[in-house]
């Protein structure tokens, strides 16, 4: 007898391939009940998407001193790139990390300025996820000036090779620049967790 299980448990319903059994070949049911699968299907999805939750989106307190701060950062190269920026508040992102700016082929989301808080530590957090299963996350941390306005700068990049002809490996920046002079704001590491 053959052990094998139908995607979502369903019962065979019509007749196809073979399979190796020990030394001997036997006849198996492929196909398996379409509804059983569909079935199968829709909770999977819904368990996945109960699992996977995407971060919130960032808003900063209205209580407190903003500044603005707009994505410098370019497009990936292809549909299968993108980038992730996170925010969290407090002195190491101690806060639950929120959604601030998605970087895909078509574009910045959000475009432009986004207000943030200012004059407390944040934590920004680049996460890259490129073709080929490549990934890169950084996490700083920047304490802004109200009132003022900023960029993040940075991005993937490939690092020098040993010939100059060919690139090093991949690697990713994040910086963050002071719009009114272009001049580089101080980060530092992020605490570890």
């Amino acid at each position: 007898m053959v052990a094998r299980a139908c995607a979502a448990g369903g019962m065979p319903s019509g007749e196809g391939g073979s399979w190796v059994v020990g030394n001997r070949i036997q006849r198996v049911f492929q196909m398996c009940d379409t509804r059983l699968l569909v079935v199968g299907a829709i909770l999977c999805s819904v368990t996945l998407v109960g699992c996977v939750t995407p971060p919130k989106p960032y808003t900063a307190p209205l209580d407190q001193p903003h500044a603005s701060l707009k994505s410098g950062i370019g497009k990936v190269g292809n549909r299968w790139d993108s980038i992730a920026i996170h925010i969290a508040e407090g002195p190491c992102g101690n806060s639950e990390p929120k959604s601030l700016f998605s970087i895909s082929m078509s574009g910045v989301r959000p475009e432009g300025y986004v207000k943030v808080a200012a004059g407390r530590p944040l934590q920004i957090q680049f996460h890259e996820y490129a073709n080929g299963g490549v990934q890169c996350h950084l996490a700083v941390e920047v304490l802004l000036e109200p009132e003022r306005s900023y960029s993040l700068v940075g991005g993937s990049y490939f690092d020098k090779g040993i010939l100059p002809l060919l690139p090093g490996p991949r690697m990713c920046r994040i910086g963050v620049v002071d719009d009114a002079d272009g001049s580089p704001v101080p980060l530092r590491t992020a605490c570890a967790k």
